[in-house]
């Protein structure tokens, strides 16, 4: 539940020439590696997944390989801190076609680099073997994030995913004790006839985990073209109301804090020193490389750049048509344009509003400075120390870091970000 595309975007594409923006100062690059093979559809997913009889496992791998080589240009002056699979299930693959893609951009990336960054493997619990678990681990895999979604057999039905209540609790402590130095797991809330005392059970459980340094909680929220919307469309299906949403997300981030999990981003919490580096990336305006089906890049060419400018890469949703011509981007995608120095300044605020790291706006000045339009980071910052006096940030030198009810909120102030500016 980690591809960086599910992140809303509140500016609409644009085709726009680009402007001289600068990258970070330490350059930094995510790597995304998507793998879209599932056993089944969850009926809330819109990611880019394939549910097919026969998996085509070594293609597939050979596939990434050729789009890495096409691109790896794109790393160039950069430094890769994270590599993430997500899907899809990684944790289906098959562990020789896995073995030859870590290889390879071990290879490509070097040994000493590629033992210093974090690799995270999205995995569900039917997946979960000690032997899979030392594959990965020797592989480089230092962080698995497991897909519980929830530990009550009925709302697991209701998900439609292919583990019990006792399978997701033995996956998780296996992992606690012979994976990789972090555990992470997801949990959704906010289900079909989803009740409080459910969730608070759910909460139970995690509680009673020992080691577990991460957790993922996402609201269920109903997108286009998946079954849950189509339900939902015709009457059939039972959501909670928004105040019982919100009560279940009160309770979660008490339960949490009582842990000793912080909560540092709207749907995640972590023990002290242990936060995705990945994700935090992303919600820091760092560049990203997409692999795989689906997958979705950024990329910044600074000035001096034969093409100057900020693009997005999108490649295509369809297995075969990935293959046929790995790392294309889909003709058909709206990511392939251009964003402007404005959409990207904008995408930067409300993420920064999104994770308790806070927006760092001396780096958005040395990113921005001369490429947007004349008095509009004076019109953000005004706009941001509003948002401060209103209580859902507070201002921390040059970081507007969001209280709790920012975070609870981020939404509306992306909106508030896209409208103003």
């Amino acid at each position: 539940m980690s591809n960086p595309d599910k992140t809303p975007r509140a500016v609409p594409p644009s085709s726009t020439t680009n402007a001289p923006v600068r990258r970070r100062r330490d350059q930094a690059v995510g790597i995304y590696v998507h793998v879209p093979f599932c056993a089944r559809k969850c009926p809330y997913c819109d990611f880019a997944v394939d549910v097919r009889a026969s998996i085509p496992h070594q293609r597939y791998a050979h596939g990434l390989i050729r789009e890495f080589e096409r691109r790896k240009h794109e790393l160039e002056g950069r430094t890769v801190h994270t590599i993430y699979l997500g899907g899809g299930t990684p944790s289906i693959w098959d562990l020789d076609a896995f073995r030859h893609v870590m290889e390879h951009l071990q290879s490509a990336i070097g040994t000493q680099n590629f033992n210093e960054i974090e690799i995270c493997m999205e995995a569900n619990p039917v997946n979960i073997t000690r032997e899979n678990l030392r594959a990965w681990t020797d592989a480089g895999v230092t962080r698995l994030s497991i897909g519980c979604q929830s530990f009550q057999a009925r709302i697991l039905k209701i998900l439609n995913r292919n583990h019990t209540r006792d399978q997701a609790l033995s996956a998780v402590e296996m992992a606690l004790e012979h994976g990789p130095g972090v555990v992470s797991l997801d949990l959704i809330y906010g289900n079909p006839e989803q009740t409080m005392d459910e969730w608070a059970r759910d909460l139970d459980t995690v509680e009673a985990l020992e080691g577990l340094k991460h957790l993922s909680a996402y609201n269920l929220t109903i997108e286009p073209g998946t079954a849950f919307k189509r339900r939902r469309d015709r009457g059939r299906l039972a959501l909670p109301d928004d105040d019982l949403c919100f009560e279940m997300l009160d309770y979660l981030i008490e339960r949490a804090e009582a842990m000793g999990l912080e909560r540092y981003e709207v749907s995640n919490f972590a023990r002290p020193g242990y936060r995705s580096r990945h994700n935090t990336l992303y919600w820091t305006g760092a560049e990203y490389l997409g692999l795989g089906v689906g997958a979705h890049s950024l990329r910044i060419d600074t000035a001096g750049s034969p093409n100057p400018g900020i693009f997005r890469h999108a490649n295509p949703r369809l297995t075969d048509a990935y293959l046929s011509a790995p790392g294309e981007p889909a003709p058909d995608s709206d990511s392939a344009v251009p964003l402007s120095a404005r959409e990207h300044f904008i995408e930067r605020l409300f993420l920064g509003v999104r994770t308790r790291a806070g927006l760092d706006f001396a780096g958005l000045q040395f990113q921005f400075e001369g490429a947007l339009p004349e008095g509009l980071l004076q019109k953000a910052e005004a706009l941001l120390d509003e948002l401060c006096d209103a209580g859902f940030l507070t201002r921390q030198a040059d970081i507007f870091v969001p209280t709790h009810l920012g975070l609870n909120v981020a939404d509306g102030l992306a909106q508030r970000f896209a409208d103003a500016l």
